[in-house]
């Protein structure tokens, strides 16, 4: 599961064009009922363009 998970961000990041998911929070819920059993997996991170990072300037 954590291997598709983390293909799943990394494809993301390619389609928005960003350099890196950082606090990557995951959450697995069950949800079952009537016989049956369902997984419901949220992902949450922040998505990083390096190129941005690096002109924020820092404080000395």
């Amino acid at each position: 599961m954590q291997r598709i998970l983390s293909e799943l961000v990394k494809q993301r990041a390619q389609a928005i064009q960003v350099d890196a998911i950082i606090w990557l929070s995951v959450d697995i819920d069950e949800i079952s009922g009537k016989g049956s059993q369902l997984f419901m997996i949220t992902a949450v991170g922040t998505p990083v363009d390096l190129r941005e990072v690096a002109r924020v300037p820092v404080e000395k």
